[in-house]
């Protein structure tokens, strides 16, 4: 199955959406579309045309090109709300916690591979992933119990994930 639903086209007189064609963005007569539903070719001009979306064969998508398209812009929404919540969280708890629960993780850590500063930010990455851990075992606890985690469930283990990746990449967390 195929879909042409993210292009732009216009409505003709019989309220049939069809795409724009050309630079301009008018239709250019006697240029085949090519229907992404049925796989019928057809003409606007000439008045053949099938029932359901017609779109160029160039701009034709595949499934997984759709279900991205939609992934894409479901992330990019889920992560602008995301970021919000992770700065209002950032500037609550600051890094002190992440700072003590290194101490305990650098001594999980072997002797002599890592210079200190390394090593530090190698534990408070560690700290993280304790506090991911937790927040999997809980959301295991719900399913146990038969119940769906809740979202901030799934929200939280975004927001460790990106801070993991920003303390591996700067060496500390801020706060």
């Amino acid at each position: 199955m195929t879909h042409s639903s993210t292009f732009a086209g216009y409505t003709d007189a019989d309220g049939h959406s069809w795409p724009k064609l050309s630079a301009d963005g008018e239709y250019e007569p006697g240029v085949q579309d090519f229907c992404s539903r049925c796989g019928l070719n057809g003409n606007q001009a000439m008045g053949r045309k099938c029932a359901d979306t017609i779109a160029p064969a160039a701009l034709v998508q595949t499934e997984f090109e759709y279900q991205w398209l939609r992934f894409e812009e479901f992330a990019r929404g889920t992560f602008e709300a995301d970021l919000k919540r992770a700065r209002a969280k950032a500037m609550e708890y600051g890094s002190h916690d992440l700072e003590i629960m290194a101490v305990s993780m650098e001594a999980l850590l072997p002797a002599g591979e890592l210079d200190p500063q390394s090593r530090h930010a190698t534990a408070i990455e560690m700290s993280i992933a304790f506090y991911l851990m937790g927040k999997v075992a809980r959301m295991f606890g719900a399913f146990k119990k038969g119940t769906t985690p809740g979202d901030d469930s799934w929200r939280d283990g975004l927001i460790y994930s990106l801070m993991g990746r920003y303390v591996r990449q700067n060496g500390r967390w801020i706060g």
